[in-house]
């Protein structure tokens, strides 16, 4: 059986890859809407990441897919249920901010502990808009 990942774009600068098919559609257009904010203010991409694929090193693989888009300027935030973990990756302009990263990936917790991915990317993306103000 092919499985074809759930994508979804708001515009050029947003997207979800809900491999899992985890999130519903309305759960995808309020993270865009969240994300949607840091992107325009900021000139860079977002990308929401949900997957089971088995990974030795998340943060490569977080790379990977933000590469795989065509983004090589902003953020990625992953969730991997292959590996129960979780990472933000920034790339490009941004690539300063990595210091900053575990500050703002603090913030998700409560959110992935209770499933609630809109939540987990809401607290994240208004983290990292005071972070990168």
């Amino acid at each position: 059986m092919l499985l074809i990942p759930n994508v979804t774009y708001a515009d050029d600068s947003v997207k979800v890859v809900d491999e899992l098919d985890y999130l519903s559609l309305e759960d995808e257009q309020r993270i865009i809407s969240y994300a949607s904010e840091l992107t325009s203010l900021h000139n860079i991409n977002y990308v929401f990441y949900i997957t089971d694929e088995y990974t030795d090193n998340i943060s490569l693989q977080a790379a990977e897919k933000l590469e795989s888009l065509g983004y090589y300027d902003g953020f990625i935030f992953e969730i991997n249920y292959g590996i129960r973990e979780y990472e933000v990756v920034c790339m490009g302009s941004v690539e300063y901010l990595r210091g900053y990263l575990q500050e703002a990936l603090d913030v998700v917790y409560d959110g992935i502990a209770n499933d609630d991915y809109v939540k987990a990317n809401k607290d994240l993306l208004e983290k990292l808009l005071i972070i990168y103000s």
